[in-house]
């Protein structure tokens, strides 16, 4: 996708967790999309917050 130039915008979506966030940013997502893991956590707002912590690029 780089090589050709496109500005498409990859998305991730499925399995975005705390542990796997930050190796998806890294891999080339533009987007995370975590549906079950922040509303099944007790503490979703958190849950959001540190999730978007994690994904942060350097």
């Amino acid at each position: 996708i780089n090589e050709t130039g496109s500005n498409a915008i990859i998305e991730a979506d499925g399995g975005v967790q705390n542990n796997t966030a930050p190796r998806l940013v890294k891999a080339g997502a533009d987007m995370l999309v975590s549906g079950s893991y922040v509303f099944n956590s007790p503490h979703p707002i958190e849950t959001i917050k540190s999730l978007k912590e994690l994904s942060r690029c350097p």
